[in-house]
């Protein structure tokens, strides 16, 4: 098999072609924004419309806008850099969206379609009290602010390394064109745009995988070069929760953490409310998920080619690239270049993914925002005036992510803070919910108690990972078939091992993937005992729980309720039907 390494030290920046594709797709998104704002009969000049599109939205466009805001340019750049330097055990996150999947299909959708709330935290007062809600909402405010930057400084700092173009630009004109659309256009505006920007990560994403695959011999030839490298560790069963990976730290942890950030998370909920009804909402949720699952496999597949392609002469080992996470963008500029305009369609496709997630951010935080504070302050607000708030949370929120993204450019451990972020905040908040549709004696206490107690816990635990740990080396990669002048005119990467982990206490050492499980047993733990110390709970409103949670005489209640609205309704429609034609 070939390899490049004759040409690992080429400059390779994009050419105009590549300039081109990437403002068109810019300035699509933007156009569309335009058109919903100012052109489309249907002003964005009330709260359904512009947070729900009026809940008339077409099932493919909030389909594809559910999968492309989930592949973010996170995925698209770090899942294949993860199969590039660590194999494919974290590959078996198929599965975890799968079943990520139906448990929205099944036992969230019908949940929250029936009660009908934009805002997914407006559950938590209903079933516990305002004060759940309140903490769940800031806590849920603060972890979006945080993170969404990261989502797009990681694909400006790619594209800086392909084109040059400094951060300080691009950044700022992917969020000025991403907050433009978002709040002029609203919900119709986000799905539109999303739909235009899955093409462009379909198509580019295939396209370079086939590319790949008449280099590195087909797919046999990937699979091949991925065992000699160790690469294939589908089913590590070893039970250990110290190791970085294993099949059960991301069948268990990854699906509580995706039954979250995919299934539960508010943009979620909000997109499959926009349209008609429980029907098409899980119409969406069966295509979303089929569509998040097969980009993730063209993602993971990447990385495996550019493992193939680099089998012999590893770019990161000879210092061409000053870490493996730019694998990817460096394989793009290698391998694409074959067709031109197609590193720049690469790039635009890692722009729409993080614009998108960023777009679903601006537009759910607007819907948390204004349901858990401002319509409580502001009860009377005309339909207008609500448009306008909602409108100015969008822009507020978008000029501090512009500022934010240079504060994290400041940061070295990005991803380290990301997956910090999210596993101090996703358990806690699981849990939350959890607690409340599973146990019909959890009170407010108990829930703020469990979510309490879990915050500190975890962050504890991650504080200390952070202080003691260290980085896990990725497994081995080969210079054998680099041209020698390569080995001796660049620095390689070191990778660092810490020579005695037994003495770093095991509590700081369990994997991150077990963080949101931990995080949802503390809740589970410390808010059952505490709800039944103080009372437990007499729930009346019983359609707050799951259907098999719900007690046998609100069951007969409620079916007795539906036979006395069909009676009703037969016999109205009985004088109808014995009527004589004229």
């Amino acid at each position: 098999m070939t390899t490049h390494h004759s040409e690992l030290l080429e400059d390779k920046r994009f050419g105009v072609l590549d300039y081109i594709i990437l403002t068109t797709a810019l300035c699509l998104s933007t156009l569309i924004g335009v058109f919903y704002g100012f052109i489309s009969k249907r002003k964005q000049n009330n709260a359904e419309e512009y947070l729900l599109g009026s809940q008339q939205m077409k099932i493919l466009p909030v389909s594809m806008s559910l999968v492309v805001t989930f592949v973010s340019g996170i995925t698209m750049l770090g899942v294949p850099a993860e199969m590039y330097a660590f194999g494919t055990q974290f590959a078996m996150a198929v599965i975890c969206m799968g079943l990520t999947g139906v448990f929205l299909y099944k036992v969230l959708l019908p949940l929250f379609c029936d009660l009908q709330m934009p805002s997914t935290f407006t559950y938590l007062e209903r079933r516990f009290g305002n004060s759940s809600r309140v903490m769940a909402s800031v806590v849920y405010t603060v972890f979006v602010i945080i993170t969404t930057p990261i989502h797009i400084y990681v694909p400006a700092l790619a594209f800086n390394q392909v084109s040059g173009v400094s951060i300080h630009v691009i950044a700022p004109v992917i969020c000025a064109v991403c907050i433009f659309y978002t709040l002029f256009g609203g919900m119709r505006a986000i799905c539109w745009a999303d739909t235009i920007q899955f093409t462009t990560i379909l198509v580019a994403t295939v396209t370079i995988s086939i590319l790949g695959l008449r280099l590195t011999g087909g797919f046999s030839g990937v699979w091949e070069a991925a065992s000699r490298g160790d690469r294939l560790q589908f089913f590590t069963m070893d039970p250990d929760p110290l190791i970085r990976q294993s099949f059960w730290s991301v069948l268990f942890g990854i699906t509580f953490l995706f039954t979250y950030t995919i299934g539960l998370n508010q943009t979620t909920i909000q997109r499959c409310l926009a349209v008609p009804d429980i029907n098409a909402a899980r119409r969406c949720a069966f295509l979303a998920t089929i569509g998040i699952i097969f980009q993730f496999i063209i993602c993971a597949f990447i990385g495996l080619i550019a493992y193939a392609l680099y089998e012999s002469c590893d770019p990161s080992s000879v210092g061409i690239i000053k870490k493996v996470d730019q694998i990817i963008p460096y394989f793009v500029m290698d391998v694409g270049s074959a067709i031109p305009g197609l590193p720049g369609l690469f790039i635009a496709a890692i722009f729409s993914s993080a614009m998108s997630t960023m777009a679903g951010c601006l537009n759910s935080l607007a819907a948390t925002v204004y349901e858990d504070l401002a319509k409580k302050c502001f009860p009377e607000m005309s339909e207008k005036k609500s448009s306008n708030i909602m409108k100015i949370i969008v822009l507020i929120v978008g000029i501090i992510e512009v500022a934010l993204v240079f504060v994290v450019e400041k940061v070295n451990a990005i991803m380290y803070i990301y997956h910090t972020v999210s596993g101090i905040t996703t358990g806690p908040l699981l849990g939350l919910f959890l607690l409340g549709m599973f146990i019909p004696k959890a009170n407010n206490k108990g829930a703020v108690a469990g979510a309490i107690c879990s915050f500190c816990v975890l962050g504890v635990m991650l504080i200390g990972s952070q202080m003691f740990g260290t980085p896990t080396a990725p497994l081995p990669f080969s210079t054998d078939g680099c041209d020698a002048s390569l080995l001796n005119v660049t620095e390689p990467i070191v990778y660092h091992m810490d020579p005695t982990p037994s003495t770093v206490p095991w509590f700081f050492r369990i994997s991150t993937w077990y963080n949101t499980p931990i995080g949802i047993l503390l809740v589970f733990l410390v808010g059952i005992p505490v709800s039944l110390l103080t009372g437990g709970c007499d729930l009346e409103n019983q359609r707050l729980l799951v259907p098999w949670m719900r007690s046998e005489a609100y069951r007969l209640s409620r079916r007795n309720q539906k036979l006395q609205e069909l009676a009703v309704i037969t016999e109205k429609s009985e004088p109808l039907l014995t009527q004589k034609p004229a």
